[in-house]
């Protein structure tokens, strides 16, 4: 019988590697790994291409939960690199099916294994037999090493240090088993921060993870935000300086990404938007309902609850729609709110006409601009855009070993798809952070945000869209009384929000004043905050509202 022909070896150099550990508390992390196969790649002159890692994954699991290994076979034969780098020889598998599956693929690839911290192999018996050895007591540790982890974990547990849970604006500092500690993460830090300020100022899931998504930005895993990724960061306290593990709860033990406040506006959403569902709760489209674009933004004077969409039918059978206080279910008990519930066209039609006389008086949209301003200098995110530069360095340094390998000889759908895939990114970072620096230079001064106010002069109240955005950028809340109505805003400290007992108090006595005009830099109800406008009448019908009051 013929002796079966070997597979030449790849004579290039390009070099692959592979990552693994079971956990993070492991002295060598897939991060250390990482350092270590780069640094042997430019040594031994390789250009390191493409890395495959299982973090968290230990290397008894079925090949089917390694999805790094698995696409590492898969790949390995169309980019047909000359080596694969790793750790050791245990970062492959710890039993024998699996390490015989592993390298005869590799092998069959033309490419050569090269290990970090252990002999490589060659092709003498002695080399062959090294190599068989150390497969043998990567078994052998494997059996060995569950008898001490329990031990660990509930030593590192206990002290708040780092096991090996990953979050998104979290990486880990510290050296050994038992002295890694969480650290906040300055690139992805200001990814969370802001999932939180949009979600608190009423964007839907889905559309964070639609922005998040086109700006190429990935969660802790690397792959797309969704839904479900969006809803755990949301409901992790860890960002308020809470550390969990099992039964082990440690109050300040992590550092703190998220402003408190922030938090619990974020869970009262969350809150608000399981008990009415989110189209109620943001007051979307529906087929059988109309769009109540006040809600999220409309509260009761009487009681401070949020309000409604709800609709009732009159003894002729018409429907009718209203605002009504979340309150008002207990009022059947006798001890619910009593706030009388306000028709939709009515309150809409009102809210708009205001708006839009604001909006286009330029003494108030000058005084307006001056305190954003100030406000803006304060808080823009800096730190999104500088983590924004951090990816678009990192993109194109990727970039340019791709095409380094590309000039020396690597080809293959692989290597095109990586190619393209990095194209992508590169144009929508860069797009992103145009983007941001633009917002920068339009809020750096009182000029540049009153040019961008002329864009609202006149702006038509009845376009969906125009509403919205006016909404948006200029309304914080709306209290709703039996006799009047006052809209805010707020830009001198993003958080904080007017309390309702000081507007009842300020508003107290049954009429507003007949002053004209709220001087936007004047006339507030404290230091914080902003009164844009007050309307004053008897009722919420067309005839009893009183005309604008400045």
């Amino acid at each position: 019988m013929p002796k079966k022909k070997d597979v030449p070896y790849n004579d290039n150099n390009i070099a692959i590697a592979y990552y693994r550990c079971s956990s993070d508390k492991q002295e060598t992390s897939v991060q250390q790994q990482q350092e270590e196969a780069h640094r042997y790649a430019e040594a031994h002159g390789y250009e390191l291409l493409y890395e495959f890692m299982d973090d968290g994954i230990s290397g008894k699991s079925s090949l089917t939960k390694r999805d790094g290994f698995v696409n590492m076979l898969a790949q390995i034969g169309d980019i047909k690199p000359a080596i694969l780098i790793l750790w050791k020889v245990d970062r492959l598998a710890r039993n024998d099916d699996d390490m015989y599956i592993a390298k005869k693929t590799i092998r069959d690839a033309g490419c050569r294994i090269h290990y970090i911290a252990e002999p490589t192999p060659d092709d003498s018996p002695e080399s062959y037999l090294m190599e068989g050895m150390l497969e043998k007591f990567a078994a052998y540790y494997s059996k060995q090493l569950s008898v001490n982890v329990r031990r660990g974990q509930y030593y590192n547990r206990e002290r708040g240090l780092y096991l090996g849970v990953k979050m998104l604006g979290y990486t880990f500092e510290g050296e050994g088993r038992h002295n890694k500690h969480y650290v906040i993460d300055p690139d992805t830090a200001p990814i969370v921060q802001r999932i939180f300020r949009m979600y608190a100022d009423g964007k839907s899931m889905q559309q964070i993870c639609n922005q998040l998504n086109d700006e190429g930005r990935v969660t802790i895993k690397g792959s797309k935000f969704t839904i479900n990724s969006v809803r755990h960061i949301l409901k992790n306290d860890a960002y308020i300086g809470t550390y969990r593990y099992a039964d082990t709860v440690i109050e300040g033990g992590m550092p703190v990404i998220v402003d408190k406040k922030l938090f619990d506006d974020a869970q009262k959403m969350l809150a608000k938007n399981k008990k009415f569902g989110a189209q109620n709760a943001r007051g979307l489209d529906d087929n059988n309902k109309p769009r109540f674009f006040l809600t999220g933004k409309l509260y009761c004077g009487e009681c401070g609850d949020s309000m409604q969409g709800t609709s009732g039918r009159s003894k002729s059978g018409s429907k009718y729609y209203y605002y009504s206080c979340n309150d008002q279910h207990k009022g059947r008990r006798g001890n619910g709110c009593k706030k009388t519930p306000v028709r939709k066209e009515y309150l809409e039609e009102y809210v708009c006409a205001q708006l839009a006389m604001f909006l286009d008086d330029t003494e108030n949209l000058a005084s307006l601009a001056v305190d954003l301003a100030e406000y803006y200098k304060k808080a823009y995110d800096v730190q999104y855009l500088d983590s924004l530069k951090s990816d678009l360095r990192t993109t194109e340094s990727q970039l340019d070993n791709v095409i380094k390998a590309i000039l020396g000889g690597a080809s293959g759908e692989t290597i095109n798809t990586k190619l393209a895939q990095l194209e992508e990114r590169k144009k929508a970072l860069m797009d992103v952070i145009a983007t941001e620096e633009i917002k920068s230079r339009v809020v750096k001064d009182s000029e540049s945000v009153s040019a961008f106010f002329e864009r609202f002069r006149h702006a038509d109240m009845s376009d969906p869209e125009n509403r919205d955005i006016v909404l948006g950028y200029f309304v914080d809340k709306i209290y709703v009384f039996d006799d009047r109505l006052i809209i805010t805003s707020k830009f001198d400290e993003a958080e904080h929000s007017i309390l309702f007992s000081e507007i009842k108090e300020k508003t107290s006595g049954g009429k507003c004043s007949t002053t004209s005009r709220l001087s936007a830099r004047n006339k507030r109800i404290n230091s914080k905050e902003l009164v844009l406008f007050v309307l004053c009448g008897r009722g919420l019908s067309p005839s009893s509202f009183a005309a604008w009051v400045s």
